[in-house]
């Protein structure tokens, strides 16, 4: 029987270890960033080994962010650059779930919500 080559850990499971939803879980095997088993068509099981490695590439891509709390021209400019829309057409993307979940994307998508922040609370600053 395969779970008996190794230890295979549940949905559940691997969501607390990531400290994410069972969702979560499931977008990372659609992808392909987290190889499972499926046992039935609702059960899926995932090698203990493969959560092992998959953590060991989120350490390894640990980096440090800074972020500007207020808007400028060239931070508008500079997150148009890298995301290649505006911010409010990222954000859009993001709350209908189009962007995937990746370091990088989440990063653009708080960079997205910092400067719509600072936008709102400018256009606030100039109100009546």
């Amino acid at each position: 029987m395969w779970l008996m080559e190794g230890r295979y850990l549940t949905v559940a499971e691997v969501a607390a270890a990531l400290e994410m939803t069972n969702d979560g879980v499931y977008k990372l095997v659609a992808r392909g960033k987290l190889p499972a088993v499926r046992r039935s068509e609702r059960g899926m099981r995932i090698p203990q080994a493969e959560l092992a490695a998959y953590q060991r590439q989120l350490a390894e891509r640990v980096r440090t962010v800074s972020i500007e709390l207020r808007t400028t021209p060239g931070a508008v400019a500079a997150f148009e650059a890298a995301a290649g829309v505006s911010a409010a057409e990222w954000q859009r993307r993001w709350k209908a779930d189009e962007i995937e979940d990746t370091v990088d994307n989440m990063i653009l998508t708080i960079r997205a919500l910092v400067l719509l922040a600072a936008e709102a609370d400018a256009n606030r600053a100039d109100g009546p």
